[in-house]
């Protein structure tokens, strides 16, 4: 035997918070791989610029050529990276709790008396 909270279908109030909680975590998804293409790309424009320099260069120890010419921009990419990808998993925390509070931060029952 079925009952009737089981036959009948969802309504529009029990998927309108179903739905905005999808839609967070597609565009937080989204920002999350916007992010790394573009941190890639960054890299991988980081890294050609002074090998190409170093390939045109007619002497190694020609002066204007960096001493560590791949090491600084990637550690500045690779630091920033991890605080970005932070900073988007807080505001989708933050989208989400405002939808449907927080239930970590509220007791389910009362504490007993000490």
């Amino acid at each position: 035997m079925t009952t009737p909270s089981k036959s009948s279908p969802p309504t529009r109030p029990t998927l309108k918070p179903l739905l905005t909680l999808a839609n967070t975590a597609f565009a937080s998804a989204e920002r999350i791989a916007a992010l790394n293409l573009n941190t890639a790309r960054a890299v991988l424009e980081d890294s050609v610029a002074p090998t190409k320099a170093l390939l045109g260069a007619k002497d190694v120890q020609e002066p204007d050529l960096p001493a560590d010419p791949l090491a600084q921009p990637m550690v500045e990419k690779a630091g920033a990276h991890p605080g970005s990808i932070y900073e988007i998993a807080s505001q989708t925390q933050e989208e989400v709790s405002k939808m449907f509070g927080n239930p970590l931060l509220k007791p389910t029952r009362p504490s007993p008396p000490l």
